[in-house]
């Protein structure tokens, strides 16, 4: 729903498909944040005798998800890669559906493929103020899907 032919964080939908099949259902009420950035390995070619020239290269993509807490689901999922790791088990990636209604009407979908998943704040507990907690990944590659 864009307001005055502008994209707002209410026209974007995440679905997330973790590690292992194990599943993060996070309700889109949930989400109250979405920040992707895209990695890049920086390096220089310097001719003798011209100035430098830069070159990027692509590394895959970093970000967060921010969600208002409203039950164990991330805490569990936190839980269950540690004790996967110690058990000596394997721990895939997932995948992470990024979905944008745009000003126009039109749907544009982004897949972050490979993508590893880590709680990075479980929250800060206080009276009389909601949990927040942050999910952070990182991911291989983004392709567009439509």
């Amino acid at each position: 729903m864009p307001v005055n032919g502008y994209t707002v964080g209410r026209d974007v939908t995440i679905t997330l498909a973790a590690q292992g099949g194990t599943s993060i259902v996070i309700a889109s009420s949930q989400v109250t944040q979405f920040d992707a950035k895209p990695a890049k390995k920086e390096d220089w070619s310097r001719p003798l005798n011209l100035p430098p020239m830069p070159i990027y290269i692509p590394d895959g993509w970093t970000g967060t998800v921010t969600v208002d807490r409203q039950d164990d689901t991330l805490d569990a999922f936190q839980a269950s890669l540690e004790a996967n790791f110690w058990a000596g088990g394997n721990t895939p990636s997932g995948t992470i559906l990024e979905t944008i209604t745009e000003s126009n009407g039109s749907v544009t979908q982004w897949q972050y493929n490979n993508a590893m998943f880590w709680v990075a704040d479980p929250g800060r507990f206080q009276a009389d103020g909601k949990v927040s907690q942050t999910l952070d990944f990182c991911s291989g590659t983004r392709v567009r899907i439509t």
